[in-house]
């Protein structure tokens, strides 16, 4: 005879698989790593953002965009993940980071996120020199 507390536990376990095996009807880009929480990565340096869709998708089908053409995008080997690296020289104040999926339905799921790039903090000096001015 089933206790009520498996009886819930079934239930729970129930509806995790039901959730696991419905097809996704959206998905969230987020930033991993301690990172802040306006989206934004300094010049020179990278960061990683993963793609969180809310049900089953078909494997292998992320697809990773940047508007800004100077940012390099490498994703992870399952697609999720993407590191987005903003070389030093960028002068852009920001860009557009997208990323497309397919649902095990066949629908095509997209989200965008706004990210800004920080300026690189100059280089320390490491002499001086005296110059006369007048």
């Amino acid at each position: 005879m089933w206790r009520r507390c498996d009886r819930e536990l079934l239930r729970r376990l129930v509806a995790v698989v039901e959730y696991l095996i419905a097809p996704a009807t959206k998905v969230w880009i987020v930033r991993e790593e301690k990172m802040p929480t306006n989206n934004s990565i300094v010049a020179g340096s990278s960061g990683v953002f993963q793609a969180v869709p809310n049900g089953a998708i078909n494997s292998g089908t992320y697809s990773w965009t940047c508007s800004d053409l100077a940012v390099t995008l490498t994703p992870s080997a399952d697609g999720s993940e993407v590191t987005v690296a903003v070389p030093a020289s960028d002068s852009s104040s920001g860009f557009t980071l997208d990323v497309s999926v397919q649902s095990s339905d066949g629908a095509t799921l997209t989200n965008s996120v706004s990210v800004t790039i920080t300026p690189a903090a100059p280089a320390p000096a490491t002499a001086v020199a005296i110059q006369q001015i007048s």
